[in-house]
């Protein structure tokens, strides 16, 4: 995802905070070390006038007599952390702690962006955005299975909507959980009101928390960006084209709800075949069962939908509607 100047810049000094955060913290562990360990108070000083009389020596090029004094400043570093061992603290106590230790809160790793790097822009651009609005607001642990109900549906082998929400909300955290390894595509399919879009926040929240990059649109949204993208509105490379090749994840929710045109089905078909094709993952929600989606758009996005994509079918009442008369 492209970072203005202004932007890097303001990443950067995010890493310089962390890194000075870590590295005062430490000072202070170590400044609490000397003030209430003697022991190592005194090994400390030895270790400071050694030092400088090392440093003496080696400046009047009395090299000899200088190495001579490294036995003993080696010595003191291993008595310090005898020091350290015997009050029960841990060997690397006084090492700052640093956010991420493979870049050492630097953001790079021989010349190249670490890993926590992505994570860090991310996490940056999406406190800002309404996504990170709506979607930190509907978390796995907010999705409450008391809203339906356990009578048996005959249409799911006699399974109460309940037990089918459980299972779906199992699926999606291990879709969340497992996306880094396995990555892969959800569609949920059933009627309106039942958790779709909920799910899809969750997984779209959890996604973002640990620096995925999430594209989360509404099936309208979508096909009207595309439009403009093909039809010159906007330049290929532009701000949409670039969200849309580097998201980890596109969601598309409430797929035909959109007036369906030409343009959408054929639009629809090469998103799954071409994000399939490229191994790039896709959540789709709508309220359209199979034979609809067949119908609406065309017998190939359903066949392509089957072939690379876990199927999430809901049932029961419009919890939307069931919470509103609860509070009536």
């Amino acid at each position: 995802m492209p970072l203005t100047n202004e932007q890097y810049q303001e990443v950067m000094r995010i890493y310089q905070s962390r890194r000075s955060e870590a590295q005062e913290a430490a000072m202070d562990r170590e400044r609490e070390l000397l003030r209430t360990l003697p022991a190592y108070r005194a090994l400390d000083a030895e270790r400071l006038e050694l030092g400088w009389e090392k440093m003496k020596l080696s400046l009047k090029g009395e090299s000899a007599r200088a190495e001579a004094l490294t036995e003993r400043l080696q010595a003191i570093t291993r008595e310090k952390a005898a020091v350290l061992q015997q009050a029960g603290l841990p060997e690397d106590y006084l090492e700052p702690r640093y956010t991420c230790p493979i870049c050492r809160d630097t953001g790079y790793v021989d010349g190249e962006k670490c890993r926590c790097f992505r994570k860090t822009v991310l996490s940056r651009l999406y406190s800002h955005s309404p996504l990170w609005a709506r979607v930190s607001r509907e978390r796995f642990s907010d999705f409450s299975l008391k809203w339906y109900e356990e009578k048996p549906l005959p249409e799911f082998q006699g399974k109460t909507s309940r037990q089918i929400a459980a299972q779906n909300l199992a699926a999606a955290k291990a879709f969340a959980a497992k996306f880094e390894e396995k990555g892969g595509n959800l569609l949920l399919t059933g009627p309106v009101g039942t958790g779709k879009t909920f799910l899809c926040n969750a997984i779209a929240g959890a996604l973002m928390e640990e620096g995925f990059a999430v594209l989360y649109l509404t099936a309208a949204e979508y096909f009207d960006s595309l439009a403009a993208q093909a039809f010159g509105e906007e330049a290929g490379d532009g701000p949409f084209g670039e969200a849309l090749e580097s998201a980890d994840l596109l969601i598309l929710d409430d797929l035909g709800m959109e007036v369906p045109n030409k343009f959408s089905r054929s639009a629809l078909f090469r998103t799954v075949n071409e994000r399939g094709l490229k191994g790039r993952s896709t959540v789709i929600s709508t309220n359209l069962n199979l034979n609809q989606l067949s119908e609406q758009y065309s017998e190939r996005v359903v066949s392509r939908i089957l072939d690379d994509y876990r199927i999430l079918r809901f049932a029961g009442r419009d919890i939307r509607q069931a919470k509103l008369t609860e509070k009536r």
